[in-house]
């Protein structure tokens, strides 16, 4: 077996239709290119889930943080939703919240275990974010605000699970 043999993992989920789809978890690839898209509502979903770790009335879990991004961010979701299920025809398509919560948690779950767990995603999306906005005033001060509230919420790497 070689590397052009290698499939990412996937996990076929049922949609209304009765079909089985797949679904794959963010790539480092797709995470660049969110990045360059999407800085500023990545940023704000960081910070909306570091303050949800802190915060006992804020929301208290990944499906919490998921209906706040898809309510806040729907053009962010959008790409994420044609990314993790390799359909670009699907950015800007409304599908039914139950859809995109089951594609979006899905694809959470294949990501973080792909990265080997929660605080090793962060961290390796926190040098990722770094490196894209480098010395970029104003969002390099935000940046640095939001990940400042995060020394203690976990974005360090962890074993994994």
């Amino acid at each position: 077996m070689t590397w052009t043999d290698y499939k990412p993992p996937v996990q076929y989920i049922k949609t209304p239709d009765g079909k089985e789809r797949p679904v794959r978890g963010l790539s480092l690839e797709d995470f660049t290119g969110l990045i360059t898209s999407h800085l500023d509502d990545m940023m704000d979903i960081s910070a909306l889930y570091i303050q949800s770790q802190k915060d006992v009335m804020a929301a208290t879990n990944m499906t919490d943080i998921v209906m706040l991004a898809l309510r806040q961010f729907p053009a962010l979701i959008s790409e994420v939703i044609s990314l993790v299920t390799d359909t670009p025809e699907l950015r800007n398509k409304r599908l039914g919240v139950g859809l995109q919560l089951q594609i979006l948690q899905t694809s959470l779950k294949l990501t973080v275990e792909d990265a080997g767990g929660l605080g090793n995603l962060s961290a390796m999306l926190q040098s990722a974010v770094k490196a894209a906005v480098g010395e970029r005033g104003e969002v390099s001060r935000k940046l640095t605000d939001i990940l400042s509230q995060s020394s203690t919420s976990g974005a360090v790497k962890t074993p994994t699970s």
